[in-house]
């Protein structure tokens, strides 16, 4: 019996899934792990267009079994469900955003992790270097290991200032990302989205910075009754569609724990329009995750992965001119 499992719509009443034999899958992006057995993966899920694929590692999962808690035709069920037709959206050439699993204990150097701030910005450079040629990316690699050197120059305290736990100031995100891009010949701008209901000249947010450099008044997908705060997926999903098509990615600040408080960094790469819920890459491994599109202080029950603060991570361009910019020949 695998119990290993994802909170995904396919699992919603199911709290097992009985294995005649063992099925190790191999996942990867943009395909979805959303169980597993032994940590190896066992169920996948795949979207594109108005498509889904779900792959399951053992042929004889829906024999009939003796299991108490095993149901295999709701299983059946929720996977025909769920692969209803969708609207959902990936950012711009999805294949150009790298996932960086360096928020483990296998990249901590010298007693300190490398932190979920640092591997997110490191990501978010990587799209940039394979999207727009910016060439960010500090000393890269091939492979997964691609932009640790990167990651580990955000570590540092000019950048994110990164303590050796991995936690970083929420105010270092912005001048952090913006100036190693600075140092790097690039120009990217970081951008909190808060609700139209703060004016330009609202001081809620000058701890960030100024209005029209580290906040825009322009997330309509905020609702407030004058007390409570939610989100408004479909509003979300209409904000995010022309950031995803410019390839502008989404720095997001989620609670995982629950708590109603934003505790991890993650980028945003896509959504789903039709089950109100948004893809992003985790810093501890290379695996498309999901989550809710709710706000982490909404009223009524608490939701792993809910939304705490959403930026924006825009290219601007380069600083420096190519070598044809600047190369003049000269003929004897």
């Amino acid at each position: 019996m695998i119990t290993d499992l994802a909170q995904h719509p396919v699992f919603e009443n199911i709290s097992g899934i009985y294995f005649h034999q063992g099925g190790g899958l191999f996942v990867n992006s943009p395909a979805e792990a959303i169980a597993w057995h032994d940590d190896a993966p066992t169920v996948a899920v795949f979207e594109q267009g108005n498509g889904r694929v779900v792959v399951i590692g053992d042929m004889d999962t829906f024999t009939s079994s003796t299991e108490y808690n095993w149901h295999p035709a709701e299983l059946a069920e929720e996977i025909l469900e769920w692969m209803r037709p969708i609207d959902f959206k990936y950012i711009r050439h999805i294949v150009n955003f790298p996932a960086y699993p360096y928020n483990t204990d296998t990249y901590m150097l010298s007693g300190a992790f490398l932190g979920c701030g640092p591997t997110t910005g490191a990501m978010i450079f990587g799209y940039f270097d394979h999207e727009f040629g910016s060439e960010c990316l500090k000393s890269p690699v091939s492979g997964v290991n691609e932009g640790l050197n990167t990651a580990w120059e955000l570590h540092k305290s000019q950048y994110m200032n990164t303590g050796a736990d991995g936690g970083s100031s929420k105010y270092k995100i912005k001048p952090g990302i913006e100036t190693y891009a600075g140092d790097h010949w690039c120009r990217v701008r970081v951008t909190i989205h808060v609700s139209p209901t703060n004016p330009p000249s609202s001081t809620a947010f000058d701890a960030y910075g100024s209005f029209g450099n580290a906040w825009l008044n322009d997330g309509f997908f905020w609702r407030t009754d004058g007390t409570n705060w939610w989100i408004d997926p479909d509003d979300f999903c209409d904000f995010l569609s022309p950031k995803l098509d410019a390839g502008i990615p989404i720095f997001l600040t989620i609670d995982t724990d629950q708590n109603g408080g934003g505790d991890h960094w993650v980028p945003l790469i896509g959504y789903n329009r039709t089950d109100s819920r948004y893809m992003f890459y985790d810093t501890y491994d290379t695996f498309i995750h999901g989550g809710d599109i709710h706000y982490s202080h909404a009223p009524g029950p608490k939701k792993v992965n809910a939304i705490e603060v959403v930026r924006s991570v825009e290219f601007l361009g380069l600083t420096k001119l190519s070598a044809p910019d600047w190369l003049i020949r000269l003929d004897p």
